[in-house]
């Protein structure tokens, strides 16, 4: 989604390859999936705070925030299911209307 929306992204000089992020243990999955939708729409975070209103699931720029970190972070909060999903409601009523 993301190279479809946001065409490939070529390495800089001297810059090496990321390694994709690991989704064996299905615990993050649903960050991971925040992050790429965040990039690949373009999204900011106001942009999805009002996702996730039409959704009907209120959700402070704090934890947001803490959803988007990379995890290990002190901050890091895992994103559960209900999250996702409201998320992905509030996305299919902000493009279909």
């Amino acid at each position: 989604l993301i190279i479809y929306k946001r065409g490939k992204q070529e390495p800089k000089p001297g810059q090496t390859n990321l390694p994709e992020p690991s989704i064996e243990n299905n615990t993050n999955i649903n960050n991971i999936l925040l992050k790429k939708i965040k990039i690949a729409l373009s999204l900011t975070t106001e942009d999805m705070i009002d996702v996730f209103k039409k959704a009907g699931l209120n959700v402070s720029k704090g934890e947001l925030g803490a959803f988007l970190r990379k995890e290990g972070h002190k901050k890091y909060k895992v994103c559960l299911d209900n999250f996702a999903r409201n998320f992905l409601k509030g996305l299919t009523i902000k493009y279909r209307g």
